[in-house]
């Protein structure tokens, strides 16, 4: 409260009231445009295979939910990293929600889920070599998992189901199903099924699990964080229930693994309200068996966290007005990035707001940028004072402070991806915006 106070002191009365700030300076007026090609919306559970010649990625088409049952836009993309230009478009079939988010390549096969309760094995080409009914909705990326000799991939639905088959044949090896399961089993009527997922707002597996071998068996172990505020832990090798922790009333999407390898641990944020409905964040550490072994509370922190995490020596996550470190004892450091301005409230009030995004997603690498070489791009979904747009940050870990801040064309969610991705010895950055663009910018900088 006194630094807000300080800061209206500061502010001079003719500004509350007044326009709206102007947008950031566009994004291609520091970095080239390499190039931008139509492939609809991707999603913070989107994530791009690079190969040698071509990007693939997984599209939600022109709108995340296909109310009109039919989005010719969605399905799996292969794009030229050159040129930018598509080079096959598939699994977008005319009738269902063909949604994609992750992709897992192996072996030259493309394995996914979509929002129409279907897993899919496709060759590199968009030939369909299997096509498996679900018990849900698939969202995230699936995992490839080394079963003591025998290959498996594992994925989940939104409909509380896991499931580990053979990726030659497509055949179940085990599946594990939440005590509050309502979805499809094999054996039960497809299509009364079908009619009711359509009706249904499930909760359970929207992301990627972390892999770690809780049980010393050889065999990597799944440990989800739901959007329904569980946390489970399933052997990889059977599809037991390990643990099952539901203690916490409002966990963040975010699961980091911290701890060591002989004594693995699971870090994430959870949300408290007291009586009068004021949120506090807290910092908490789970051991391999599920129970909490430390809690902090988050100074000052009321604002949303991001949707994404970087993993260097340490973790680093965006929350809405700072970024959080956090090593693998599950202690965490605070630098701020707050970015405040004047406007004015719903009931006409004169107010300061936070510009940055509720949940912003942090890159995948640092670059150079301006002579600091440990330099991250963090995405603000929707600029808070021009909303329709987005825009990133330029962040350096070694000052601590906001490089620059620059408008993309419109808002986005897609995790920002820096890669050499045209191939010519410079490192660039792919963006997807809610108007269905890919963009490949040039960070002018080697890797």
């Amino acid at each position: 409260m006194r630094f807000t106070l300080l800061v209206l002191s500061f502010l001079p009365i003719s500004f509350f009231g007044s326009e709206k700030p102007d947008k950031y300076p566009p994004i291609d007026k520091q970095f080239d445009l390499h190039w931008s090609t139509q492939m609809g919306s991707a999603s913070f559970k989107s994530n791009l295979i690079i190969t040698n010649d071509n990007l693939i990625i997984g599209s939600n088409g022109s709108d995340f939910m296909d109310y009109y049952i039919s989005d010719k836009e969605s399905g799996v993309y292969t794009i030229d990293r050159k040129a930018g230009s598509i080079i096959n478009h598939f699994a977008n079939e005319s009738f269902g929600d063909m949604d994609v988010n992750g992709l897992l390549l192996h072996n030259n096969r493309l394995y996914f889920g979509n929002d129409n309760e279907e897993f899919l094995c496709t060759s590199l080409d968009g030939k369909i070599i299997f096509r498996n009914p679900t018990s849900g909705d698939i969202e995230h990326e699936p995992v490839l998992i080394n079963n003591k000799g025998t290959q498996q991939i594992i994925y989940a639905t939104e409909m509380g189901e896991v499931k580990a088959i053979n990726p030659i044949t497509g055949k179940a090896i085990w599946s594990y199903y939440t005590p509050d399961f309502e979805g499809w089993k094999p054996g039960d009527n497809r299509g009364i099924f079908k009619v009711k997922s359509f009706f249904t707002n499930s909760s359970s597996f929207y992301t990627k699990p972390v892999v770690v071998d809780l049980t010393n068996d050889g065999v990597l172990d799944l440990v989800y964080l739901t959007y329904n505020a569980k946390l489970y832990a399933i052997n990889g090798a059977s599809g037991k229930l390990l643990w099952l922790n539901e203690q916490y009333e409002s966990p963040e999407i975010v699961l980091m693994q911290t701890g060591f390898k002989a004594e693995p641990s699971f870090s994430f944020f959870n949300k408290t309200y007291d009586d009068k409905f004021k949120a506090t964040r807290h910092l908490i550490t789970l051991n391999k068996y599920g129970k909490q072994i430390a809690v902090k509370d988050i100074s000052n922190s009321t604002y949303g966290m991001g949707v994404n995490a970087l993993a260097l020596n340490n973790y680093f996550i965006a929350q809405r007005d700072s970024l959080i470190e956090i090593d693998n004892r599950g202690q965490y450091k605070t630098y701020s990035r707050s970015n405040l301005y004047p406007t004015v409230d719903y009931l006409g009030k004169n107010v300061i707001e936070e510009r940055n995004a509720y949940e912003s997603l942090i890159s995948n690498r640092t670059f150079s940028y301006k002579g600091d070489s440990s330099c991250v791009i963090i995405l603000n979904q929707h600029d808070h004072a021009n909303y329709e747009y987005g825009f990133i940050e330029i962040y350096s870990l070694t000052a601590h402070k906001v490089l620059d801040r620059l408008g993309l064309p419109m808002a986005s969610e897609f995790p920002p991806m820096i890669a050499d991705i045209n191939k010519d010895g410079n490192l660039d950055l792919l963006l997807n915006c809610y108007n269905g663009y890919l963009y490949c910018y040039d960070l002018k900088v080697k890797p």
